[in-house]
């Protein structure tokens, strides 16, 4: 990456919902330590919002940069691009508003992260050859680095790389359970949803059955024996509670697959992961474990799009998120168990938690801290470009980096061997 740049991370997308919340903590952590700016269309807003941050963090208002960018506008996205050594994007619906900045970055050598979690476009980026543009350039460009999915996959990597380390095994299973999941619902993360299916029906169809392919974002290189994601509920005899399908598995379970194969299996080469939120045997827990099994109903209604704009209508817009107060008394607890490929299967359990709200406020935590890695850590990561994944861009220095921003990694002691 180039280092005679303005800027060492410009935020694009700054004035939207997660974006500001990105920005905030940018303001708060990383003033006066790297170089940064807020990038968007409207630099009214932007100058507005970043006096209201700077007042409120105490810090100037030059303490950092106000750029104009057009994120559909192809010169206007280069002569930002060409003012930074990385770009962090909040500007969703991606599929909409985002190739032509991840085109850019990939071609002239631009670090890249955002907070997607839209595997039909990465799967589109994939083919059109942007990974070895980046390759060539030095770029990595990492999407997935929110909620989804760097707790799935910087988790995964954590407990494969202690099974590797304490058992020189590989994994043959990977559970990664939701056990605490207390946030809001922002308009952005339902726009980006609406947008995935906004197309003729046939194409929409075409979209559904990539999201429905267990490998869609891998290499071509052999598959694992992954078939589908968990549909039903079922028994977790272990916690003695009921494990549900998770909304998010579609997307994380994709991205910890590319990680495996990025890292040439490392993980293991017959691993089998899946995602389960894990709720109590209570009336509430039995309603929502119903509720989680008609979920993917839920998304065959809205390819209808009388129904479609229906519900729209009657949920959060784009822009709008949880409050602060909501936001503050948010958490997360995942936990994870990963069986090893030996003949002992041996037994090693990891957990993850932070007291945000996962899907905004540890959101902007988990995609700031990945720009900082890429810029800051850069010498540490080696120089290998390309589409890649937090995981196989950013390994165990993002864990550290995470856990010491409150959203602990840890793997748990003790080598009870348990079926599950």
């Amino acid at each position: 990456a180039n280092t005679a740049r303005n800027y060492d991370i410009v935020v694009m997308g700054a004035t939207g919902f997660t974006g500001r919340l990105i920005a905030e903590y940018l303001a708060e952590t990383y003033c006066g330590k790297i170089a940064w700016a807020i990038a968007g269309r409207n630099r009214e807003k932007l100058e507005q919002m970043r006096d209201q941050i700077a007042a409120k963090f105490n810090k100037s208002p030059g303490s950092f940069g106000v750029l104009e960018c057009d994120s559909l506008d192809h010169a206007s996205v280069a002569a930002m691009v060409a003012q930074t050594r990385l770009v962090l994007s909040a500007a969703g619906p991606f599929w909409k508003l985002g190739t032509l900045l991840v085109e850019e970055c990939a071609k002239t050598g631009v670090h890249y992260c955002d907070i997607t979690g839209e595997t039909p476009w990465v799967r589109e980026l994939l083919d059109s050859g942007i990974d070895d543009t980046a390759k060539q350039s030095g770029a990595k460009i990492v999407p997935f680095c929110g909620l989804d999915s760097i707790p799935s996959d910087l988790g995964c990597f954590m407990v494969a790389e202690e099974m590797r380390r304490k058992h020189q095994c590989g994994c043959k299973e990977v559970v990664f359970y939701i056990d605490k999941y207390r946030g809001g619902v922002s308009g952005g993360t339902i726009a980006s949803m609406f947008n995935i299916v906004d197309r003729p029906l046939f194409q929409a169809f075409k979209v559904l059955r990539t999201m429905g392919n267990p490998y869609s974002l891998n290499p071509p290189t052999p598959k694992g024996p992954c078939t589908s994601d968990k549909s039903l509920v079922t028994f977790n005899f272990e916690s003695r509670k009921l494990a549900t399908p998770w909304i998010m598995a579609g997307v994380n379970s994709r991205v910890v697959r590319r990680s495996n194969a990025l890292l040439g299996n490392h993980y293991g080469d017959k691993l089998q992961y899946w995602e389960a939120r894990r709720v109590p045997v209570s009336i509430r827990g039995i309603a929502e474990a119903l509720i989680s099994m008609l979920l993917p109903l839920l998304f065959l209604l809205i390819l209808v799009p009388p129904i479609r704009n229906f519900i729209r209508k009657r949920l959060p817009a784009q822009g709008e998120g949880p409050s602060e107060a909501v936001m503050k008394k948010a958490n997360f607890n995942f936990s994870l168990y990963a069986k090893g490929d030996s003949s002992a299967a041996p037994v090693v359990r990891g957990s993850i938690s932070g007291n945000y709200d996962p899907g905004y406020s540890g959101t902007a935590v988990m995609v700031a801290e990945a720009a900082v890695c890429l810029v800051v850590d850069d010498a540490k990561l080696g120089k290998t470009g390309g589409l890649l994944t937090p995981a196989s861009a950013m390994k165990d220095v993002l864990v550290d980096r995470l856990t010491a921003a409150g959203i602990k990694f840890s793997i748990e002691n003790g080598d009870t061997k348990k079926n599950e």
